[in-house]
């Protein structure tokens, strides 16, 4: 995870498209945890606002913009 961000920010001066959600040792979150539901509708938020930009921006500068305030980094 911290590999790719540092990649991202060689390769494109940012890492403002990646958001790491941290949970135990495995792949997949617990089932209990609600954290793959999380993820989808903080996904859907992110590319709706994408979608509704209608601004002569560059796709990746719409990203940045777009991605939402609720949506940060965290461990579980």
């Amino acid at each position: 995870s911290f590999s790719l961000r540092d990649r991202l920010d060689q390769a494109n001066g940012s890492h403002g498209n990646l958001v790491l959600w941290r949970f135990g040792t495995g792949l997949v979150a617990p089932n209990a945890s609600g954290l793959t539901l999380a993820a989808f509708l903080e996904m859907d938020k992110w590319m709706t606002a994408v979608k509704a930009d209608t601004s002569s921006k560059t796709i990746d500068q719409k990203i940045l913009a777009a991605k939402p305030a609720t949506t940060v980094d965290f461990c579980y």
